[in-house]
């Protein structure tokens, strides 16, 4: 199971992500891959078959909220989901050694991160509209902060999306690829 996994198509990831969080939201989790014997198939390497740059708030958990057994993410956590070069040279890992081909920034309604750089007390119409700004700045981190990754996106190897997390109903909302990505992804 876990090198079928490690050998899909970006597309493939994402499809096995929404699903997951379709399982979720309906209350129909179903944690795979999550027994000892995962644990020992998992002991000597890992095949995740997406890399998740997410939130630290706990209330955002992306293996539960994707429905994802042990090895499948690899996931990066960040207040805010911001890009640093920490965050960076993880992804790069993730997508150089482990073999990911989907890159996901997952921010979350409520964002108290963002709330905080916005000075707190914004209204939630603000709030909601500068936590998808931040996803795409994020996305946009990524594909501008390494060449690597970049050339990965020119080549077709590599997908980046950004999602948002509805903290109220566990529904992610997909919000697809960076409208200016060429441009991102283009060498200087």
């Amino acid at each position: 199971m876990e090198a079928a996994l490690a050998s899909i198509t970006a597309y493939e990831a994402l499809n096995l992500l929404r699903d997951g969080n379709a399982r979720f939201t309906a209350g129909a989790m179903e944690h795979p891959r999550a027994d000892p014997g995962r644990r020992s198939e998992t002991l000597a390497a890992q095949h995740p078959f997406a890399a998740v740059l997410a939130c630290s708030d706990s209330r955002c958990p992306p293996e539960i909220i994707f429905d994802q057994g042990l090895g499948d993410l690899y996931v990066v956590r960040v207040a805010g989901n911001v890009v640093c070069p920490e965050t960076l040279a993880s992804l790069e890992y993730a997508v150089e050694r482990r073999g990911v081909r989907l890159i996901v920034v997952l921010g979350h309604s409520h964002c108290g991160a963002v709330e905080a750089r916005l000075g707190g007390g914004a209204p939630a119409e603000v709030l909601d509209h500068a936590v998808r700004e931040n996803i795409w700045q994020a996305v946009a981190g990524v594909l501008g902060g390494s060449a690597m990754i970049a050339n990965r996106v020119r080549e077709v190897e590599v997908e980046v999306h950004g999602a948002h997390y509805d903290l109220a109903t566990g529904v992610v909302k997909w919000l697809g690829r960076h409208h200016d990505e060429t441009s991102l992804t283009t060498p200087v």
